[in-house]
């Protein structure tokens, strides 16, 4: 089963990307016109976001979301097999000489970053772009037959998966000959709320993780935040930082705190 489905989802991403955006329009609108996938969830939430909004123009918010998270799908599917130098030309680090000096200062990094547009893409383009060990925390699925399809397209360059899960032990062998970065998209519902960090965001107390903060702390790591703006092409900005004493969860720090993106 596991080479049918690679195989034909490799197929696909062999598709230039105006064919793949088309199919991604389809699926959208089978999302939006049929299926209504997660409708009630997707109006209540953008209530409590933008509540001084009319319901169309939410309405509108919505369905543009259907759009972005079928071509983040279908984007996804081409990095099965997407060139370094297509990579490249789609998907651009604006600022790389700020991992240049951390590498150069021997210093281990903690990079972070959220859950908007396409972060398949950033983890690509930085393995292909950084000279530290790329490590990248993930959560391993639930479908164990995606969960080998989405490790190998993760891994397709120079990428290491640590899982979540056992990260205490699989992130012992990096850093001994050279430095490493660790990647967290760290902005993921916590699993034990009463040991989360809470702050208000649009308006209600919300949780976020503490693990991320305490990591760097602990390993005397180096900080970087990083954004994706899409436009013509995908652009990766990064900032330094370090964690805000009084504001412990990063992610946290990181909607705050971290503006001095050009954007």
């Amino acid at each position: 089963m596991y080479y049918l489905v690679y195989g034909t989802l490799y197929v696909v991403s062999l598709l230039p990307f105006p064919l793949l955006y088309l199919l991604s329009d389809a699926i959208a609108f089978l999302l939006t016109h049929v299926v209504h996938y997660r409708k009630e969830i997707l109006r209540k939430n953008l209530a409590i976001a933008f509540p001084e909004k009319s319901e169309n123009e939410r309405e509108k918010i919505r369905k543009k979301f259907y759009r972005n998270l079928t071509d983040n799908f279908i984007e996804s599917i081409k990095l099965l097999s997407i060139s370094a130098a297509s990579l490249e030309k789609r998907f651009r680090a604006e600022n790389p000489e700020v991992m240049y000096e951390l590498y150069q200062q021997n210093k281990n990094v903690t990079v972070v970053l959220g859950h908007f547009f396409n972060w398949e893409y950033a983890n690509q383009l930085y393995s292909l772009k950084v000279k530290q060990d790329l490590v990248v925390v993930y959560m391993p699925l639930k479908n164990r037959l995606f969960n080998k399809i989405f490790i190998k397209l993760r891994s397709r360059y120079s990428t290491f998966l640590v899982s979540a899960q056992k990260y205490a032990t699989e992130i012992k062998p990096f850093g001994k000959t050279r430095p490493y970065c660790v990647v967290l998209v760290g902005d993921q519902n916590p699993g034990l709320a009463s040991n989360a960090f809470w702050t208000p965001l649009f308006g209600r107390m919300t949780p976020f993780v503490k693990g991320p903060e305490k990591g760097a702390a602990l390993g005397r790591q180096a900080v970087v935040f990083c954004a994706i703006k899409k436009s013509e092409t995908w652009l990766l900005y990064v900032q330094t930082g370090s964690p805000d004493r009084k504001c412990p969860g990063n992610a946290q720090w990181f909607y705050y705190k971290a503006d001095g993106f050009p954007y």
